[in-house]
């Protein structure tokens, strides 16, 4: 069941816990949003249920759809909020949809139903919205590996992925990652792709996996639901020869590094060695020459003057 409750906005709606809020808001809009407080069951947030299905959730195609996937817009400010609304168990505000339909650092894409009539052939099934973050924005602590240089990297963070449930099972949910790997893979600094997921959402887990997600590592307590914290895992995909941390090839780039810095120490104290030595020759020289003009001058004074 490849898409089926493929649901997920700050952790399927759960409520972050507090030392974990501040980061992920930051994540979630330039403007530094936070999420609603809302908490709910964990039934509830891994499969929907308590939102009323809108009639945009529960249409269904009366033939095999025509999928077509183009940017979210401002005229998908109201079936983005709708669909959201319906998807997901928590509420957002008007300042995160503004952003994504705005496109104010978040990127995203929609799937259409192209074979759909009227107006609704350019109506949203399916929607991820993601934002670029800097490695100075937050902390990539065993996310990962070394690199020679010091420049900043980026990563693209997934903040929501859904598609509406007649769609699923579609390949709908896997088109719109690999948009998101596409574009992650055309930006020069960018490293990895990454998201949170609550350890019991296993369908959503194991839809990552299928396309080549890794889990880099478990965070404790990142989650609150019905009065109980959970843990998040860590999911990660790497591009442009981004890798995780304390791999061999690491240990061999730190080593080629360290060799490289010491070899160049090693060089430079010589340089500077022999061009003192060089310098003092020279100096030398100098001190020579000059003895010696003087004991010709010396010698020529001498010498008997001659007549004509």
């Amino acid at each position: 069941m490849e898409e089926q409750e493929l649901l997920r906005m700050e952790g399927q709606g759960h409520q972050l816990q507090p030392d974990c809020k501040q980061q992920y808001s930051r994540l979630i809009s330039p403007r530094g949003l936070t999420g609603p407080s809302t908490t709910l069951s964990s039934e509830e947030a891994c499969a929907g249920t308590g939102c009323t299905e809108s009639s945009a959730v529960s249409w269904l195609p009366r033939h095999a759809p025509e999928i077509a996937y183009r940017p979210i817009r401002p005229s998908d400010l109201d079936v983005l909020r709708e669909l959201h609304d319906a998807l997901f168990p928590i509420k957002y505000d008007a300042d995160f949809f503004s952003s994504v339909v705005y496109g104010h650092g978040i990127i995203s894409w929609a799937a259409v139903d192209t074979s759909r009539a009227g107006l609704l052939h350019d109506e949203i099934v399916g929607f991820v919205t993601t934002r670029v973050v800097s490695t100075a924005e937050i902390d990539t602590t065993g996310m990962l590996g070394y690199e020679l240089g010091t420049s900043e990297k980026d990563l693209v963070y997934i903040l929501t992925i859904g598609v509406i449930k007649s769609y699923r099972n579609k390949g709908i949910a896997t088109s719109l990652i690999h948009r998101v790997l596409d574009y992650a893979s055309t930006i020069p600094t960018c490293r990895a792709v990454y998201l949170h997921v609550v350890p019991y959402n296993v369908k959503a887990i194991s839809f990552y996996e299928r396309n080549s997600f890794r889990c880099l590592r478990r965070i404790q307590n990142f989650y609150y639901i019905n009065e109980h914290a959970y843990d998040a895992f860590v999911y990660i995909y790497y591009v442009n020869g981004g890798r995780a941390p304390c791999s061999a090839l690491d240990f061999l780039i730190w080593m080629s590094s360290l060799l490289k810095r010491s070899m160049a120490s090693v060089i430079g104290w010589f340089w500077r060695k022999a061009s003192k030595k060089t310098g003092r020759l020279a100096k030398q020289k100098d001190i020579g020459l000059w003895s010696s003009l003087q004991q010709q001058r010396v010698s020529m004074d001498s010498s008997p003057l001659l007549s004509v």
